[in-house]
């Protein structure tokens, strides 16, 4: 489960969604994206034993916001 804090401001218009970006290393990985204004959720696909950062960008109806700074080093099991 991949948990993140919901940005501070969102231009003005309520989140209702975000975009869930996998890296392996620097290399980006098929992003995952939630019609949801949940702060956790569980990203399927990911290989075991494989090391993992993210980056996650919030939606509204204006559209996706910026990317976050990368997460920490992750490695699911």
């Amino acid at each position: 489960m991949l948990r993140w804090r919901a940005p501070a401001a969102s231009n003005g218009g309520a989140v209702t969604g975000y975009v869930v970006i996998p890296y392996i290393g620097d290399r980006v990985q098929q992003q995952h994206e939630f019609g949801s204004d949940a702060t956790q959720q569980k990203i399927t696909g990911l290989r075991s034993g494989t090391v993992y950062s993210f980056k996650v960008a919030a939606e509204n109806r204006y559209g996706v916001g910026p990317r976050s700074q990368r997460s920490n080093r992750v490695k699911p099991t």
